[in-house]
């Protein structure tokens, strides 16, 4: 959304420079203080001045860009189909704007309209196949409907793209595609390079925790485990992973006694037998 606020100025700077006409002023004004107001995420009233800019030149060039930090606004200000309107009328009218077609498919996936956001994606990564983020999330949207092709071959283009944030992302993907696939040894490695990067994110030290616990690594899952507990005590999934490898220590009292601990802090009963079974 910055990135397009961006954008905006830049073209701003550019139409105000080839032609400063005395009648541009009011529209120039009326956006620029919108843009103001979203990044100070008064979103209704950056709403307001945006709407209130097209409707003095609706003619305008700018209008397609305006009309896309619209839709973002009311997104934010929790209208999500009002936003899907502003953003589907930008997208006509800028069809080959990547911006557009990306802020539609955050809307449509916090909207939980996974399949639409998919496309939204599908038609960003069209026009630049290179784009992280995006490629990452059309990946994982694969995923989430069994489309393990689709993420496969996401997740692999992101591996041979240059930079961190590729490479980070390719981790991403592969951890949870490998997880997603029950091929836990596979999963590991990914993981680790997660973990280099932030040795104190608890999630992706408690998922390799549970890939260690499956794949009869007892030593690396107790300290993957011990240290995602220094950063979240009282995590519940921790205890019922603590309470497989005590199983699988054969250390039965401490394995019942992490399973009821994990059941008092919120983890399903039936889960934790299911997960139990898993290492028996």
């Amino acid at each position: 959304m910055l990135l397009l606020a961006g954008l905006f100025m830049q073209a701003f700077a550019s139409h105000h420079n080839q032609d400063s006409k005395p009648e541009d002023s009011a529209y120039m004004a009326l956006a620029g203080k919108a843009d103001s107001l979203m990044q100070a995420a008064d979103w209704a009233a950056a709403a307001e001045c945006y709407r209130e800019a097209m409707r003095s030149e609706p003619g305008n060039g700018l209008n397609p860009l305006l009309m896309c930090n619209l839709g973002m606004c009311l997104n934010e200000a929790g209208d999500a189909s009002g936003a899907i309107i502003a953003l589907s009328d930008a997208r006509r009218m800028m069809p080959s704007s990547i911006t557009a077609a990306l802020n539609r498919a955050q809307v449509f996936r916090s909207a939980g309209m996974y399949a639409e956001a998919f496309a939204d994606l599908s038609d960003a990564l069209a026009i630049d196949s290179t784009l992280v983020e995006a490629r990452l999330i059309h990946g994982m949207i694969a995923l989430r409907t069994d489309s393990m092709e689709i993420a496969r071959r996401d997740f692999t283009i992101l591996s041979h793209l240059p930079g961190e944030a590729a490479h980070l992302a390719a981790a991403t993907g592969n951890a949870m595609l490998f997880m997603a696939l029950g091929e836990y040894t596979q999963a590991i490695p990914p993981l680790s390079t997660l973990i280099e990067k932030d040795p104190a994110d608890v999630d992706w030290l408690s998922r390799r925790a549970l890939c260690r616990l499956l794949t009869a690594d007892p030593a690396g899952a107790s300290e993957d485990i011990a240290d995602a507990m220094r950063f979240a005590p009282e995590d519940g999934e921790l205890f019922l992973y603590r309470a497989m490898l005590g199983k699988l220590r054969f250390r039965n009292e401490e394995a019942k006694y992490d399973a009821r601990h994990a059941i008092t802090l919120g983890i399903d009963p039936d889960h934790v037998e299911a997960m139990l079974k898993l290492v028996e």
